[in-house]
This record gives structure tokens, C-alpha cells and sequence, in this order.
């Protein structure tokens, strides 16, 4: 019988197939949730967590800040940490990034457009 995966398993493989297409998935040998790579070849690697939404903005920040330094102790050069609220869409999903040095936070579908520069039809074509 195969063996359940976990809401946390579940919500990773959800937005790496969002970011980089269908086929896309965590690898469950690395430490980091997800990995990938932008439209320029960047790799990004990620950490995602899955909550209620938090009651006020100062809560909000602490748990995406939690979320980015974890990401940031792995090697890579580009890192990033995702925070997909309970029952919420995946692509409405938050996302805390570092440009220009500072911490920023857009929604997911815009992470992948404006940061990736993977439009939708490109994110799967590259999963194909």
C-alpha cells in the first residue's frame, strides 16, 4: 500500500508544479523544501510552510521572516521562503524574496512572472 503524504508534502509539491511546471517536485534527499531554476538558469531554493493566516501583519512578517531565514542557511544564491495560508490557492500564495538586499513579499503567481520570468504556458511547456 502506498504510504499517505503529509499536508507539508502536499503543499511543497503543489507550488514547485505551479513554479516550474507538472512534473516538478520536492526532492525529499535535500534538506530544503523546493529547488529550481529561473528563466536566465538562477537556481532558487525555497522553503514552504503552510499555516492559518496569523491574526495582524507583525505576525504575518514573523512567520515569513522564520520561513526565509531557515532558506537562508542553505547553499544557493538565490533563496526565497513561500507561506500558503490553510484552504487558500496555491498561486495567492506569499512569497518573501531579497532585492536589493532587502526582504519584499508578493504573491506567488507574481514571484513567478516578474522574479522567475516563467509565464504559465513556459512553467509547463519545461515540465513536459
Amino acid at each position: 500500500m502506498a504510504k499517505r503524504q503529509s499536508i507539508s508534502q502536499r503543499v511543497e509539491n503543489r507550488v514547485a508544479r505551479y513554479l516550474w511546471g507538472s512534473d516538478a517536485c520536492r526532492d525529499w534527499k535535500e534538506q530544503h523544501d523546493i529547488r529550481g531554476e529561473d528563466a536566465n538558469g538562477n537556481t532558487w531554493v525555497g522553503e514552504v510552510k503552510s499555516y492559518a493566516w496569523p491574526a495582524g501583519p507583525k505576525r504575518l512578517w514573523a512567520m515569513l521572516m522564520a520561513a526565509y531565514d531557515q532558506a537562508t542557511g542553505y547553499e544557493a544564491e538565490r533563496r526565497f521562503s513561500v507561506l500558503v495560508p490553510t484552504h487558500s490557492s496555491v498561486e495567492d500564495a506569499l512569497v518573501m524574496y531579497p532585492n536589493c538586499g532587502e526582504p519584499v513579499v508578493v504573491t506567488l503567481r507574481r514571484f513567478r512572472a516578474k522574479v522567475l520570468l516563467l509565464e504559465p504556458s513556459e512553467a509547463q511547456s519545461e515540465a513536459a
